[in-house]
């Protein structure tokens, strides 16, 4: 008796290793799915942080470009791979299917002797805001999409704000004194010290559409600037409190509209 009892006990015993023995290996190849799944999760999410982003931009058309310091514009016309600036200097541009690391739409800008440069792009609410990077800045730029340490952005205008030439100073006064007139717009002008004849314009500067005009004071002694810039539907009024202010250091700009003469906004620097 106390021998089949024995006998049960053992075969007993080995059927307790056996299934353990089971359940152990399929733990392990849980825990090594589990592994592999982290793993390629990982890989994954590490692929995609480093997805290229499409470019969007449509650059194709008609812009007016200003620098956001210097203030000098220029007309800028993408047609078919073609860049016509100020419509007469002629160069080949491309532009690349994806955004560099920095978010900017890359054009590759090329002049009629083979030398390429970049022009980089973001959308704004008016337009598109650009760089130029060129030389030693570009080759850098190629290697590792690194930004110039010191550059001006280009303030590219939609095509319907298409420059319009000035005929001659007498309009730009004319704008002038109907804007300053207009009740509408809050600004104050002592006309006690005003007189159409203190006008004069700098005719290096004053070219197309943009008109730079200097004001003596009646004294004679010292002065003023306003630039004119003349766009389809609106004008910028760029002001320069002294002689010594111009061209670098304006202290405000104002956008008007054409049809009432009516002040936009205001912008102070």
């Amino acid at each position: 008796m106390n021998r089949k009892i024995f006998i049960t006990l053992l075969m007993l015993s080995t059927i307790f290793i056996i299934v353990s023995c089971k359940d152990n290996n399929k733990l392990s190849e849980t825990k090594n799915d589990t592994a592999d799944t982290l793993y390629s999760t990982d890989t994954q999410e590490s692929k995609s942080e480093i997805t290229s982003v499409p470019n969007y931009l449509n650059v194709e058309g008609v812009w007016y470009a200003s620098g956001k310091e210097d203030k000098i514009g220029s007309t800028w016309e993408f047609a078919d791979g073609v860049l016509r600036v100020n419509q007469q200097d002629y160069y080949n541009y491309s532009i690349d299917k994806i955004v560099d690391k920095n978010g900017y739409s890359v054009a590759t800008i090329t002049a009629e002797d083979g030398n390429s440069h970049g022009l980089l792009l973001k959308q704004t609410e008016y337009g598109m805001d650009g760089i130029t990077v060129e030389g030693l800045d570009y080759e850098e730029y190629l290697k590792s999409e690194t930004l110039p340490v010191t550059y001006q952005i280009i303030e590219y205008r939609a095509g319907e704000l298409l420059a319009i030439n000035w005929g001659n100073m007498d309009e730009a006064i004319d704008f002038y004194e109907s804007t300053f007139k207009n009740s509408e717009n809050n600004v104050d002008i002592i006309w006690e010290n005003y007189q159409r004849d203190l006008w004069s314009i700098l005719d290096s500067d004053s070219s197309g559409n943009v008109m730079v005009l200097h004001f003596s004071n009646i004294g004679g002694a010292g002065g003023s600037y306003t630039k004119f810039i003349r766009y389809k539907k609106e004008t910028e009024i760029i002001e320069y409190p002294g002689n010594a202010t111009y061209p670098n250091n304006p202290s405000k700009k104002y956008t008007v509209r054409n049809s009432d003469y009516k002040i936009l906004s205001e912008e102070y620097y």
